[in-house]
């Protein structure tokens, strides 16, 4: 049994792709994953789920392969390293210095690791769950070790086969004895390749951690060593709390989901039956979801349910008359977002009295759909996600279908405006809807769009329209202006604040791109149209083929991945960032 880090053709740094992607994230949407994953396995067990989170002190001697751990560190400090790189071996280094150590425990009842999802977990993410899960195991994994200081985290529990045990540390490639190694070191019996065929897992849980596992079936453990308490250490219990409760209210409500967070001899229970005192208690934490956007959808729960069926199966909507138009998707008891794609948006609604909508769908057939559209941090929808071959367009097609199904049944429940006209003014939209009265030419008057719209609607397919750029230099044959709003490929993001660096890396279909890097400017997400906060300014940008044009970046001739690093002025290093894609055009 040892620590491994096998041999790599290629180096690779601190900065990964897999931490990278994880590494802007709030803590709230850490937790969400870790609950998530948690969840998911005591489903999949036919069990409600009970999770524990705890904090404990741990010696720095009692971290298991500790010496092998320090010895990559030492090997790493020879290589050249960059200064974001240097940055981070010396905290790490700066951590170890301590007698002692704080680990976080997040304990589940589910089905536990077996080799198969461990190997997922540990290798490259892929998905081992059942259709109708929330997530994947892997991203989850790479969430939390955004958690750790030490970058360094165990896996341990009890399965239907027995107990297992690991561990995984990301840290970046060293040279040790003429010979390239991985930045990825494993707990392992022997060093084998990742493969679910390979017995290479240690089949007993060492006797540091055995009380962990005390009295459980089956069940998971992932000990984070080095917590960085999502760095605030004053009220990271707070955190966790106020993340399950709004995320998670309709499975807690339900009795299907307890959590305990313990600090010592202090323990907190979240359930069902002090589920109302911890929401209000939590409101002014300042996480996404914001209280006020669930705790509009919370209050449904206590209003009449419909059934609604569908082609694919059963809905429950739960349906009340509001100030304003809102509907949301809670699936698998987790709350997903009221930023829903045609045909559920606000304006889709328009000529029918405001009311308030949750829409959980109760078939697996529709969740399996929904998480299809889902993007990675599943706190929003987009029916672009599908892919465009027979299979994705199939999919895109029935749940679209079921969204045309909700929404004629929403508005056979929903009283229609009964004033002969309506005037109703949408900020980004500009749209006025008037009644189907003649007007004094005897004319039938119908609908109209403002063609002043510059703008889309977040979560709506509408296309944004062309706006011209002025390059700073006029000398170009070919002005290239800002076209429609795009998805990318591929996009991962890292934010340096000490530094006041982005470190972008992207793939685009387009040879061309725009970029806009805005400021979130806290918009309540209760709103239907989020609207970005001011533009960042940007002192430097280093990339091939990339440069400012005034507000924007522009990024020519893409034909492989891109790497930028963007240069801001420290005034937004605590701002959380915007990124917009937009296809240049002639």
């Amino acid at each position: 049994m040892n620590l491994y880090f096998s041999s790599v053709p290629s180096p690779s740094g601190f900065t990964t792709a897999t931490l990278s992607s994880t590494n802007d994230k709030e803590a709230s949407k850490i937790i969400k994953e870790i609950i998530q994953n948690s969840y998911d396995s005591a489903l999949e067990k036919g069990v409600d789920a009970k999770i524990e989170f705890i904090h404990e002190k741990m010696p720095l001697n009692e971290i298991p392969y500790l010496s092998e751990y320090k010895k990559a560190l030492k090997l790493i400090e020879k290589e050249t390293l960059s200064e974001q790189e240097k940055d981070i071996l010396n905290e790490i280094k700066a951590y170890l210095a301590k007698e002692e150590i704080d680990v976080l425990y997040v304990k589940d009842n589910g089905t536990g690791f077996n080799t198969k999802n461990m190997v997922a977990m540990l290798g490259d993410g892929i998905s081992v769950k059942q259709e109708g899960s929330g997530g994947s195991y892997g991203n989850g994994h790479f969430s939390i070790f955004n958690t750790s200081f030490l970058r360094y985290l165990l896996y341990f529990g009890k399965n239907n086969e027995g107990e297992i045990f690991s561990g995984h540390t990301i840290l970046r490639t060293f040279e040790e004895n003429g010979e390239l190694k991985d930045k990825n070191g494993y707990i392992l019996k022997e060093q084998k390749p990742l493969l679910k065929n390979n017995d290479i897992f240690i089949k007993k849980v060492p006797a540091l951690f055995r009380d962990k596992i005390k009295n459980m079936d089956t069940g998971a453990v992932i000990a984070v060593l080095g917590f960085n308490f999502f760095l605030n250490s004053d009220n990271w219990a707070d955190l966790i709390k106020a993340s399950v409760v709004r995320n998670f209210f309709v499975a807690i409500e339900r009795g299907r989901l307890e959590v305990k967070i313990t600090e010592g001899k202090k323990t907190h229970t979240i359930n069902s039956c002090n589920f109302d005192i911890l929401f209000e208690e939590t409101k002014d934490i300042k996480i996404r979801p914001r209280y006020e956007e669930i705790k509009t959808f919370l209050n449904l729960l206590a209003k009449p349910k419909y059934l609604c069926m569908t082609q694919c199966g059963e809905v429950e909507i739960y349906l009340s008359q509001g100030d304003e138009t809102k509907l949301a998707i809670s699936r698998n008891g987790m709350y997903i977002t009221s930023k829903l794609p045609s045909p559920l948006r606000k304006i889709d609604f328009l000529g029918y009295k405001p009311f308030n909508a949750l829409i959980i769908p109760e078939s697996m057939e529709i969740s399996n759909l929904i998480k299809n559209a889902e993007g990675p941090l599943h706190d929003d929808l987009s029916f672009r996600r599908f892919s465009g071959d027979k299979t994705g367009k199939e999919k895109k097609k029935k749940l679209r279908e079921v969204f045309k199904e909700i929404n004629l049944f929403i508005k056979s429940k929903t009283k229609k405006v009964e004033e002969e006209s309506l005037s109703v003014e949408i900020p980004e939209l500009n749209v006025v809807m008037l009644s189907g009265k003649h007007d004094k030419k005897g004319k039938k008057r119908t609908n109209k769009i403002s063609k002043k719209r510059n703008k889309a609607v977040i979560g709506s397919d509408e296309k944004i329209e062309k706006q011209e750029i002025r390059p700073q230099k006029a000398s170009s044959k070919n002005k290239l202006r800002v076209g429609k709003e795009i998805l990318l490929k591929k996009f991962l993001a890292f934010n340096d604040t000490k530094s006041n660096k982005l470190y972008l890396k992207f793939e685009s279909e387009y040879k061309d791109v725009f970029l806009r890097l805005k400021t979130d400017d806290g918009t309540d997400e209760t709103c239907d149209i989020k609207s970005a906060g001011t533009d960042i300014e940007i002192e430097n940008i280093e990339g091939e083929n990339a440069e400012i044009k005034g507000k924007f970046i522009l990024v020519t001739d893409i034909k492989n991945e891109v790497n930028l690093t963007i240069t801001y002025k420290s005034e937004y290093k605590d701002s959380v960032i915007n990124y917009q894609f937009f296809k240049a055009i002639v």
